[in-house]
């Protein structure tokens, strides 16, 4: 007779409620390997099963195998209530209570030389951060259901990434917390993809519709995981029917001995059609929630915006010059890990949306609804009885369109971009996604997927023509607000090309000219005024290049003269100049030196080339509104005074530095206010510069 009190209370000496409650209080690490060959009668674990799962979580990773145990064997019906409301409380209060026992209880095997303890924390834990080079986490070990696939075993990302200060020594507590999180959700997560498929009812989308929104849940909390990401696109795989577990070998009998039970309360019913198209699209509209969470939550790499779609395009079509020694954004998406590792993700749900027949024009028409014509998105308790009550999230429909429209672009060359215009299309993008009124800002992954789309509009040259004047301007300044405050660089960058190219489009000269004024005039953003200076520079030259100045006719016959651009005319400057050519408006602190260098290089342009400077009268211009005076020595005086209080302050170090930093670009301002006065001279301008009398005149001296 056995010793082993779990042995020898095995009903029938017990009953089934009975024998749970000695589970309860004898359950520990050492009883689990016993546990397991419990699990194998079919019979006992179809009764007890479903309330083993909140006894053996706490017990991972060593419980894994009973666990699975329950999800082959158990009441799947049970099982599944049970997986799903452990699902649901991932992350809370109660679960952080139970991780922080079990973290106790593990500190205390592990002083009293707990071998089995000690040897699961050093698998499972931080330890191997330091041979492996990964990031700290559990060790994610795949379920015997997925090794039988043969699918590839990934290390786990603890939520909160390492810092300076976890490298070697004990993980902080809230990242050992997250780690047992991970666990727990991974598991839950595999057992799910066995129960399901063994529920056998007329109405399997009830099961369905509830786990899906516990994953849900779940997974916004640990999104930025790669693990987490890994175990729902299997579940996804598994449902969809794309995942086929490999069949046991014949001479295995341990195999076959691990097969699925069937279903104990299948009644034969046969599942309709109606349900079918339900199951499909509740888990369309959870592929597109899933990949929202993903993008949102992709971590900074670098420069790397989200899936860096813009910029990779940008490579592909040439809308950008390329700056030697920089390595492409499509390189690093080829050799850096991380990235590999986000293509790799991208493209298991290209392939899950494919399976599931997710419509890339229905796509389209989510992306491009209106806000009042969107059905409601947020998980909803009551179960929804047709396909057509099931929504698809926007964002995450929008983030699809994206990948699957970037996967034929850059796969194909020559296959067609997408049939989206500037106006209106992208313009209710714009509108749409990017609303002032949010109280977040929206997430790089966002703005890539946005301004991809707008970029392959510039490139179709679809940009059509606005409704009114108010459309263009809304559209311009609220992708130019992106060109200004968003904290990515190609981001930015891209927000510029695609305003600049959509500016230029407008056939009117004086809208483009009023909105340029209005970047000037009214912009709260500093770093907005060089670009609207560009533009400028790229309406006087463009219209220089198509309407040369008038010359003699060489012959006698009438010509019909056409109206000319106002950039082709002194106007355009006339009417920019009150916010052109000033001295700084803070005369004790540096100037904005984007601003000044770029309206230096305009001036340049002006004087130093023949054409322009008799087709602007730039003489005239310089002499009717004192750009010496008014400009160049308020510049020059303050730029010398500036450079004098830079010497004076600058003691080495930190602030050594600031102050080399300084002088550079005051070097820099000195060498374009050379140049300008050289242009200057040729004009026959007299550039004697007082810089006493420039200084005076920025403090409204004399």
């Amino acid at each position: 007779m056995s010793d082993n009190v779990l042995l020898e209370a095995l009903p029938p000496a017990v009953d089934y409620l009975a024998y749970l409650t000695i589970l309860e209080y004898n359950l520990t690490s050492d009883q689990l390997p016993v546990l397991h060959n419990i699990l194998q009668d079919t019979t006992l674990t179809t009764n007890i099963g479903w309330d083993l799962v909140h006894l053996l979580l706490p017990l991972l990773p060593a419980s894994k195998e009973c666990l699975q145990d329950v999800a082959r064997l158990g009441n799947p019906r049970e099982v599944v209530l049970k997986t799903t409301e452990q699902l649901e409380g991932l992350g809370l209060e109660g679960d952080t209570e139970d991780d922080e026992s079990e973290a106790e209880a593990q500190d205390v095997d592990t002083l009293d030389g707990d071998d089995i303890g000690e040897s699961e924390t050093n698998k499972h834990g931080a330890g191997d951060t330091a041979d492996t080079g990964q990031d700290s986490g559990d060790a994610y070990t795949p379920s015997e259901h997925e090794d039988e696939a043969g699918e590839e075993r990934t290390s786990a990302t603890a939520l909160g990434r390492s810092g300076p200060g976890s490298i070697g020594g004990d993980p902080p507590a809230v990242e050992s917390s997250a780690s047992r999180s991970i666990s727990k959700f991974v598991t839950l997560v595999d057992m799910l993809g066995v129960l399901h498929p063994r529920i056998k009812t007329k109405y399997p989308s009830r099961f369905l519709a509830t786990t899906l929104q516990a994953i849900l849940r779940a997974y916004s909390r640990l999104a930025q995981v790669r693990e987490a990401t890994t175990a729902v696109l299997k579940f996804l795989r598994v449902m969809s029917g794309m995942y086929r577990p490999v069949l046991p070998l014949r001479q295995s009998t341990a195999s076959l001995s691990r097969l699925p039970a069937p279903d104990p309360e299948d009644r034969k019913e046969e599942v309709s059609t109606e349900e079918v198209a339900l199951q499909t699209r509740l888990l369309q509209s959870f592929l597109t929630h899933v990949l929202e969470d993903y993008i949102n939550n992709l971590r900074a790499v670098d420069d790397v915006p989200g899936m860096a779609w813009a910029s990779r395009l940008s490579e592909t079509k040439r809308f950008e010059r390329a700056i030697p020694g920089k390595v492409l954004y499509r390189t690093r998406f080829e050799e850096d890990p991380e990235l590999v590792s986000r293509t790799t993700t991208i493209n298991q749900i290209n392939g899950i949306a494919r399976h599931l027949k997710i419509d890339h024009e229905e796509l389209l028409s989510i992306v491009l609804a209106l806000e009042s014509d969107s059905p409601p998105t947020s998980p909803s308790s009551d179960l929804p009885s047709q396909a057509s009550d099931v929504p698809l999230s926007p964002t995450g429909s929008l983030y699809l369109f994206t990948a699957s429209t970037f996967a034929t672009a850059v796969a194909d060359l020559n296959a067609p971009m997408p049939t989206i215009s500037i106006f209106p299309s992208h313009a209710l993008i714009l509108s749409k996604y990017l609303n002032p009124s949010a109280t977040s800002p929206p997430t790089e992954g966002l703005l890539d997927s946005i301004l991809f789309l707008g970029l392959c509009a510039v490139h179709n040259a679809s940009v059509s023509h606005a409704k009114d004047d108010e459309q263009f301007s809304t559209y311009l300044y609220t992708l130019s607000l992106v060109s200004a405050t968003c904290p990515s660089p190609p981001l930015r960058y891209h927000a510029h090309i695609t305003t600049s190219h959509v500016l230029h489009s407008h056939p009117s000269p004086s809208a483009r000219l009023s909105f340029i004024q209005a970047t000037l005039e009214h912009s709260p953003h500093s770093n907005l005024k060089p670009s609207a200076i560009a533009w400028l520079k790229t309406e006087i030259l463009s219209s220089s290049a198509t309407q040369p100045p008038q010359l003699p006719a060489a012959s006698s016959a009438p010509q019909k003269e056409a109206d000319p651009s106002i950039f082709a005319t002194p106007a355009c400057l006339e009417t920019l100049a009150p916010h052109l050519f000033f001295p700084p408006p803070n005369p004790t602190g540096p100037p904005d030196l984007p601003f000044y260098l770029s309206l230096l290089n305009l001036h340049y342009l002006l004087c130093a080339s023949a054409p322009l400077r008799s087709r602007y009268r730039i003489p005239a211009f310089n002499a009717e509104r004192d750009v010496v005076g008014n400009f160049i020595a308020p510049l020059r005086g303050a730029g010398a005074r500036i450079r004098e209080e830079e010497l004076k302050g600058g003691k080495g170090g930190a602030e050594g530095e600031e102050v080399e930093e300084g002088l550079a670009r005051l070097a820099l301002l000195d060498h374009m206010l050379d140049r300008v006065e050289e242009a200057m001279a040729g004009v026959g301008l007299d550039l004697d510069l007082d810089l006493d009398l420039g200084v005076r005149g920025m403090d409204g001296g004399e």
